[in-house]
């Protein structure tokens, strides 16, 4: 059963949206990464053309390449906003058309981290009248080429997920909670590339069984035209004592208030800045949720201001408030965000993955004096639709008294 212990007040407002400024300054980036692609794909019929028994003028090769290239880019603000904006489109546009262009995209966005040294070390050689400056064509070929063959792998991978185990033992379970179980769903980002995937999330979390469902947060995309059914999926999420919301930045992005509303409706429990307590056998688990940290909302002191004293399980959405709940003495903190980047090194993604480069707590497990903190990979994604080497999941978390 269930017992509220403190309920944060209701605000009034929502966090920004994001607006199509995004879209002009990906664009902005964009258009080098397509200019090195036309580079790679005139030297690809420079190439292709020694084996072929008419050899197309360069001017013909050169002007074929910066079309295609040039009418790639010019279509990326009008799926950038369909994307931003999360608007209900057909099947077809958003599961063949964008997911394809997008791993395009990807591939020659991620090419500029490999391509602008290459050109400045071009560049050099060429001044000093090195024979060798011409490498860089052949090199933005093999780039270009290697990256859109990983983001086509990625789109696809993204529509797959796992069920992964985990076992939190620390000595604030109470020994009636030793074996308990909790589903984490994390950053759903339910929308038109995924509302008909978030069912197959439902099916194997409930066919877990578990004794309580957590999801930390980020169940929006963009926008506010799929709450309806972000409540429908959430709501339909089955755990022995219900299922527990904290919000993330996505959802403030979007209307928080309403959505908050509807799942509330639905019988979930939203936590914002505020616990509930879990009985079993005369002893408590009491369970914290803390609200949204980019739009100003979070307040960790309110959320473990609870009478029962220190909640045993932290919901938060941003693992970066992980340093204040050690400090706070919080034992478990279950987190998010992050996706684990999305993109990793395959197998090893807690190695290496896009998400170190914002994050010190990006993926896994991490311990920090006698606090415990997992972050899930979560199940959407946010930007591109491509996973690779980073596979989402719903963690099965096994509590341990110790």
């Amino acid at each position: 059963m269930h017992r509220p212990v403190r309920r944060a007040p209701d605000r009034r407002h929502s966090g920004p949206r994001r607006t199509p400024s995004i879209i002009a300054r990906l664009f902005t980036v964009s258009v080098w990464t397509h200019c090195t692609g036309a580079i790679a794909t005139a030297y690809a019929l420079e190439a292709t053309s020694t084996f072929a028994s008419y050899a197309a003028p360069g001017a013909w090769r050169w002007g074929l390449a910066i079309g295609v290239w040039a009418h790639a880019l010019l279509v990326f603000p009008i799926i950038g906003r369909a994307v931003v904006l999360d608007a209900p489109r057909s099947w077809f546009k958003a599961q063949v058309v964008e997911r394809l262009y997008l791993a395009h995209w990807s591939a020659a966005f991620l090419s500029l981290f490999f391509l602008a040294p290459a050109a400045l070390v071009a560049a050099i050689m060429a001044a000093v009248g090195s024979a060798h400056a011409g490498f860089f064509a052949p090199f933005a070929l093999a780039v270009h080429g290697v990256l859109l063959v990983a983001g086509l792998l990625g789109t696809g991978l993204a529509l797959r997920f796992r069920v992964e185990r985990s076992e939190l033992a620390h000595r604030a379970v109470p020994r009636a909670f030793d074996g308990y179980r909790i589903a984490h769903l994390s950053d759903l980002h339910v929308g038109t590339w995924t509302s008909e995937l978030a069912n197959r999330w439902v099916a194997a979390t409930n066919a877990l069984a578990a004794d309580l469902v957590v999801v930390t947060g980020d169940l929006v995309t963009s926008g506010d035209r799929w709450l309806d059914r972000i409540a429908e999926v959430v709501g339909a999420l089955q755990g022995r004592d219900g299922v527990i919301v904290c919000l993330g930045n996505h959802d403030w992005f979007a209307d928080g208030e309403r959505l908050t509303t509807l799942l509330r409706e639905r019988g979930v429990r939203v936590l914002r800045n505020e616990a509930i307590v879990v009985t079993r056998g005369g002893e408590r688990l009491v369970v914290a949720g803390v609200d949204d940290t980019w739009t100003g909302r979070a307040n960790l002191d309110e959320a473990l201001a609870t009478e029962h004293g220190m909640p045993q399980v932290l919901l938060a959405h941003d693992p970066d408030l992980f340093r204040a709940a050690v400090v706070k003495g919080v034992p478990i903190t279950l987190s998010g965000h992050t996706h684990g980047g999305q993109v990793g090194l395959p197998f090893f993604p807690r190695l290496l993955n896009v998400s170190m480069l914002a994050h010190d707590y990006h993926l896994g497990l991490y311990c920090r004096d006698d606090s415990l903190l997992y972050v899930s990979p979560g199940l959407g994604t946010s930007g591109p639709p491509v996973r690779l080497g980073v596979p989402a999941a719903v963690v099965l978390h096994e509590l341990r008294a110790r």
